[in-house]
């Protein structure tokens, strides 16, 4: 499979990252936690047929996971987790054991690992996974395998061909370059290749620019990393307004220009066709 990024490359993101970070919670108050409360409506939204008593989620590419403790204490979803990255999987483990949530994180390649014969998943969620690889379809086909029958396949991309695409090659080219570039259409093409039937396909959220990654950590602090570094937040600052007054005022329409993700919800085929 063509990845344009290697497990080597992920173990060493997440050994150079310290500590851990927080989990995901949509109950921050005002206008820090605006993209949080927006991206929880977003999944109650699409996943709310699939959590009825409970249900089973997992999300691929689990590295380091923040929203894995979500979805178990927010959403009710009995969660697993399956990551190639070894240290990635370690902090994916501390962090739900810092939560006090069970979960079973699994060590393997997406494309070879089975879980056994009877696990089966009602959502397979993965968040900045399949860019990474040239074959997209290929990428959807292999997440596919892990869902029940029926089963739901959520998948969230960077919107690389928007402003945060563009800003992203700004900041650090050589990140920029480790992702395909999906639009919508795109997204959905490579679903219904795979064999799946996609109920939804679109932007998601009006703006976030805290999705780009500058890639500055430990670098020297010159003129031009400070001018980079007041960019971006700059940038984070701005979409966040945007944000606060599509919650607050009205509504801002997703664009293909300014929105941050890209999504997919498709479903396995159900039984009997």
């Amino acid at each position: 499979m063509n990845e344009r990024v290697g497990k080597e490359y992920w173990d060493a993101s997440w050994e150079a990252e310290r500590g851990l970070p927080p989990a995901f919670d949509p109950q921050v108050g005002g206008i820090r936690g605006v993209f949080r409360r927006q991206l929880h409506a977003f999944f109650v939204d699409v996943l709310d047929d699939s959590r009825t008593d409970g249900g089973d989620l997992v999300e691929i590419g689990c590295g380091r996971s923040q929203l894995m403790p979500y979805f178990s204490k927010v959403l009710g979803f009995r969660v697993a987790g399956l990551d190639y990255s070894e240290v990635g999987c370690i902090k994916a483990r501390r962090i739900l054991e810092r939560e006090n949530v069970a979960g079973d994180i699994r060590h393997g390649d997406l494309f070879t690992y089975s879980f056994p014969l009877d696990r089966r998943f009602d959502v397979v969620f993965s968040f900045g996974l399949v860019e990474h690889f040239e074959d997209t379809s290929a990428v959807v086909r292999a997440l596919a395998r892990f869902a029940r029958p029926g089963g739901v396949v959520l998948t969230l991309v960077p919107n690389m061909r928007g402003m945060v695409g563009l800003f992203q090659r700004l900041l650090n080219r050589r990140i920029y370059d480790i992702h395909v570039p999906l639009s919508p259409a795109a997204l959905r093409a490579a679903h219904e290749r795979a064999g799946l039937e996609v109920r939804r396909a679109g932007y998601l959220l009006p703006a976030h620019f805290g999705v780009v990654n500058p890639g500055t950590q430990g670098a020297a602090k010159g003129v031009g990393s400070l001018v980079r570094d007041a960019a971006y937040h700059a940038a984070i600052a701005a979409s966040t307004g945007v944000l606060w007054w599509n919650e607050t005022m009205t509504h801002v329409p997703e664009s293909s220009l300014l929105s941050p993700y890209v999504f997919a919800l498709a479903r396995t085929p159900a039984p009997g066709r």
